[in-house]
């Protein structure tokens, strides 16, 4: 990409009730994704070491799906990341770009599907985050610089609600 503007995930969250909200749903997460498959593994083999390979198997291929930063250019958007879909979306391809509130990005981007969830960042905000609607679906990002986010997909002309 020539040029691109780089946005990394906003991590923090934004006050008490939104960091007890973020992190009861990554406890959920992390409970149904790898703690119960690793007790699986370790009910079937008998071997808790089995299980805690397995649960860091599972967090590690996590890890590859995360995005990192999402880089903005005329050419697009691109989710920085190193397995997963989409990477870089056209600015053809992408429908809007527009806030998205708490209760969607809580059980559309983190819950529903859960893997791979809608929206794949570091993130312990359920505020702030943008829906990123595209021809086969929707993607979500809490960029940290909000201004400047913004500004720029309507610089590069993104439709930004």
């Amino acid at each position: 990409m020539n040029n691109p503007e780089v946005f990394k995930p906003r991590v923090l969250p934004h006050g008490p009730m939104d960091a007890v909200l973020s992190l009861a749903v990554g406890l959920f997460q992390v409970a149904l994704l790898f703690a119960l498959p690793a007790a699986l593994v370790t009910w079937v083999t008998g071997k808790p070491q089995f299980g805690g390979v397995a649960f860091l198997a599972l967090y590690c291929g996590w890890l590859l799906f995360t995005v990192r930063r999402l880089e903005m250019s005329a050419n697009g958007l691109r989710f920085v990341r190193t397995l997963g879909r989409p990477t870089l979306l056209p600015w053809a391809d992408i429908q809007s770009i527009e806030r998205a509130p708490r209760k969607e990005v809580v059980l559309h981007g983190w819950l529903w599907p859960l893997f791979p969830a809608r929206e794949m960042t570091p993130s312990l905000t359920a505020l702030g985050h943008y829906r990123i609607r595209f021809g086969s679906g929707s993607a979500y990002f809490p960029p940290a610089d909000v201004e400047r986010f913004e500004a720029a997909a309507r610089r590069f002309g993104g439709k930004v609600g």
